[in-house]
């Protein structure tokens, strides 16, 4: 949960899984993908993790309960999710030594380093076309879309630091704009989501848009050839020009 491309799903990982095709057993049979990352998020020893061995000041505060699975516990908030740990894979290993919130964002969703990791301050930490991709464009750029149903969807917000920097990491970096996520972000005031992009504006109706991608088509179409008169050959006309034998 949060770190897919560290777990081994990453740029060289999809170029070796692409050419095999969706028949390749090792690519997985996983029909969707839920990428869950929280920023500010609960530690581990308060969720999967609560080391109820481990000393006071490490292990957490809550109480950890069993599980399905013998040996593993749980905090006590997943009663639930305790039950069904059978059905889960917990990887207590993923971790990175970047202090940095934005530049260790980046190494979580692409599962590459940042090339400005731990330099202090997030404030040079920019996204940028050279970026390696979101795990989520990765997947775009190995499946296409079905039925006009995007691959990789993004919500429900742009993830920023203290509001201001964007985090790299997010988007398609050196795929391009093609591989890049359908956003759909949310008014956190009104407590609900906002239309995407795709919805048309106040006053533009299909029959307008139908009638500006015909103009743009002629548009941008080939140029039509000439129905005039061809003029004649240079050889005719410096022969038939006034004052000239």
């Amino acid at each position: 949960m949060g770190g897919l491309g560290a777990l081994g799903l990453s740029w060289p990982a999809l170029l070796r899984a692409a050419p095999a095709g969706a028949g390749d057993p090792s690519f997985g049979r996983a029909r969707r993908c839920v990428l869950l990352f929280l920023t500010g998020g609960p530690p581990q020893h308060d969720t999967w993790d609560p080391k109820p061995d481990a000393p006071a000041e490490i292990r957490g505060e809550l109480k950890p309960i069993a599980t399905a699975v013998p040996g593993i516990r749980f905090s006590e908030l997943f009663p639930c999710l305790a039950r069904r740990a059978n059905r889960l894979c917990v990887v207590r290993s993923v971790s990175h030594d970047d202090t940095v919130h934005s530049s260790a964002g980046y190494t979580m969703l692409t599962g590459v380093r940042h090339p400005l990791a731990n330099s202090g301050s997030s404030a040079n930490i920019r996204p940028t076309p050279n970026d390696h991709p979101h795990v989520g464009a990765l997947l775009a750029f190995n499946r296409p879309p079905r039925e006009g149903v995007p691959v990789f969807a993004s919500l429900p917000e742009v993830i920023k630091d203290n509001a201001i920097n964007e985090y790299p990491g997010q988007g398609p970096g050196f795929l391009g704009a093609r591989r890049g996520p359908f956003t759909i972000q949310a008014d956190t005031r009104a407590g609900k989501f906002l239309p995407p992009a795709i919805a048309l504006p106040d006053g533009m109706t299909a029959e307008r848009l139908a009638d500006r991608r015909r103009s743009w088509a002629g548009s941008t179409g080939p140029s039509p050839r000439p129905t005039g008169p061809r003029r004649p050959p240079p050889s005719t006309r410096s022969r038939n020009r006034p004052g000239r034998s």
